[in-house]
């Protein structure tokens, strides 16, 4: 397993998520019955896996599902023993960036079907043109008009909002998002005092 593992290509995200799987399976064979399969909370894995968000985890255990390196049973996972069924991540993105691409705000897309030479698996040109049309600072100005705070954009707000804005979401859903989350956020205290710590750390 440990050389199939050393093999295999996988995303920080991927090793992170799937090393506790492990763990929570193949770590506690003595100490459990059914040690192969594990109910694992996201709660759980932000803890033990280090991901600061549950998105973030539930994406990331979808891939791995996809790949066929865990499988699941009803509520809990486990990994997939027969490691040469595993999927390279290659085998799974081409379905994915076409569906990806159906769904891009009709700007992009338009560039995109026009060039020949865009690559479809996340190639730098392909990143460049979306990266050129998503309105980062238009998206984080609004969020800081309506919750009077002074994030900044970095590399990971940046990674946030390009997988949104590739789902299909357009600036105005951000607004609108935005709108919800904040009346929601004002209402609760803890949540309110979280965004103060946020905001001077400049980590969102």
């Amino acid at each position: 397993m440990l050389e199939a593992i050393a093999r295999t290509s996988m995303s920080d995200y991927e090793h992170r998520i799937f090393t506790v799987i492990i763990r929570q399976t193949y770590g506690y064979k003595y100490a459990k019955t059914d040690w192969r399969y594990d109910f694992i909370s996201l709660s759980q894995f932000i803890i033990k896996a280090g991901i600061a968000h549950k998105q973030n985890v539930i994406r990331t255990i979808k891939k791995l599902l996809s790949r066929n390196m865990i499988i699941r049973n009803g509520k809990k996972l486990a990994i997939q023993k027969d490691y040469v069924e595993w999927k390279s991540s290659k085998e799974i993105t081409g379905n994915d960036n076409q569906g990806r691409l159906k769904k891009l705000p009709k700007e992009i897309k338009e560039v995109t079907q026009e060039d020949d030479k865009i690559n479809l698996d996340g190639g730098p040109q392909n990143n460049k043109i979306l990266q050129n049309n998503i309105p980062y600072k238009k998206i984080i100005d609004y969020l800081n008009l309506k919750a009077d705070k002074k994030f900044n954009i970095n590399e990971y707000t940046k990674e946030l909002i390009e997988e949104r804005y590739c789902d299909g979401l357009s600036l105005d859903d951000f607004k609108k998002v935005i709108d919800n989350k904040v009346l929601d956020w004002k209402k609760d205290a803890l949540m309110n005092r979280f965004l103060e710590f946020l905001a001077r750390c400049n980590i969102s």
